[in-house]
């Protein structure tokens, strides 16, 4: 009976030409859409998390902002130090002083061009710093040379580190360590290039984290501004509680500075924040894929009416010769169903090509699991069943002499 049943399903689908091939592909765009969501969606979701951790949670950050962003923290900005930069070198002397905290580092960051001769790059980060950057930082680690020493920080031409980004950009295959380059009309000299880091960021730009430059202090043109930050990171001795770290720097900071004018954050800080940004972003897929798997059952439902309006007489000739209702019924839900079927398998495959390039050619890692192609079939079976319920009791409702007659009319 099942080999019945699947016989007269494709020979229904494949009647129903042009119109049903379009509602098939209207069944694997929307799983296709929700699968590449969902897959670049933990993609990203798995390289933030990595990019938070990776901060260590053993670092306590700092971050300059304003009075209306209290009690709103920022995992961009805590991570970027995308805000305006309003801590000076008192705060960080603050920090720097307290029993717990091993070295803290201050940052800005800026913006602009840097040139090798005739080729050039924007770093996804410029920032000014100072050598104490990779004990505060961690996780910094060089492929090619050293970072900047503090009795460099003052030279005429400073010392700066570029990632593998930039080098390529800028050099190509050619060593960068001992090149001049230039940034805002001044002379750097390369000692390093970091390691890769093939990560998205969290900020408020999505772009390549391997493009960046550290540099000292000086690389602030405007003297007045040269020692003014807008982020210190804070590295915790191992045997120190990191929240109560945290807790005394604020203490310490409110003393000379107002309390919403700055924000202290840990690893758990940064981890929930960015959840709740990622919260966000996959409830919105969730929408966007309900939305699309809706609207192609819809035109699945529309294709089966069509074809049970256009096969009445198939139905009354099949009832007159002994077939019930639940035989047209099952008979037409089991099309429904393997016309959605083959539209999920098909958005499968075309999710699993977009993933592989995505992976080819994009920074980030979109993770399609078999447990998640799994899904997307079901969801194309569901959808089938769901849409495909009515034209099949509407077939199946039809009286063998009416439906004879209407088809003749």
């Amino acid at each position: 009976m099942i080999a019945k049943y699947l016989r007269a399903a494709y020979e229904g689908i494949v009647r129903g030409g042009r119109r049903t091939f379009l509602a098939l592909l209207g069944i694997a765009m929307s799983i296709y859409l929700v699968l590449s969501l969902v897959a670049i969606g933990s993609g990203v979701q798995t390289q933030i998390k990595e990019q938070v951790t990776a901060i260590g949670s053993d670092v306590v950050g700092v971050s300059s902002t304003s009075p209306t962003e209290e009690n709103d923290i920022n995992t961009g900005q805590l991570l970027n130090g995308l805000s305006l930069p309003t801590l000076t070198l008192d705060d960080v002397a603050v920090i720097t002083r307290q029993p717990t905290v091993t070295s803290a580092a201050p940052i800005r960051y800026l913006s602009g061009d840097i040139r090798y001769g005739s080729r050039s790059t924007s770093p996804t980060f410029l920032a000014a710093t100072t050598s104490e950057y990779p004990s505060a930082r961690g996780e910094v680690e060089l492929a090619e040379g050293r970072f900047f020493e503090a009795e460099e920080q003052d030279n005429d031409i400073p010392k700066v580190v570029i990632g593998p980004a930039t080098k390529d950009a800028l050099f190509g295959e050619r060593g960068a360590v001992g090149k001049k380059i230039s940034f805002d009309e001044r002379d750097l000299e390369v000692v390093g290039v970091l390691e890769p880091i093939n990560s998205v960021s969290v900020g408020a730009t999505a772009n390549n984290l391997d493009n960046v430059l550290y540099g000292p202090p000086n690389l602030v043109g405007d003297v007045e501004q040269r020692n003014l930050y807008s982020l210190v990171l804070a590295k915790v001795s191992p045997t120190s509680a990191v929240d109560e770290t945290a807790a005394t720097i604020k203490s310490e900071l409110s003393k000379q500075r107002a309390s919403d004018t700055f924000i202290v954050a840990t690893e758990s800080d940064r981890l929930n924040t960015s959840q709740t940004i990622l919260s966000v972003l996959a409830a919105f897929i969730v929408i966007i894929g309900l939305i699309t798997v809706v609207i192609s059952g819809i035109g699945v439902m529309n294709v089966m009416v069509l074809s049970v309006t256009e096969r009445t007489k198939e139905i009354g000739i099949r009832k007159t010769v002994g077939a019930t209702a639940k035989h047209i019924f099952n008979q037409f839900l089991i099309e429904a169903v393997i016309l959605s079927a083959l539209g999920g398998a098909l958005g499968i495959v075309l999710a699993v090509a977009t993933v592989y390039a995505v992976r080819q050619f994009a920074p980030i890692s979109p993770e399609l699991t078999p447990q998640l192609a799994g899904m997307g079939l079901l969801l194309s079976l569901v959808t089938g069943v769901v849409f495909g319920i009515s034209p099949a009791l509407s077939a199946a409702r039809r009286e063998p002499i009416e439906a004879l007659q209407t088809d003749r009319s």
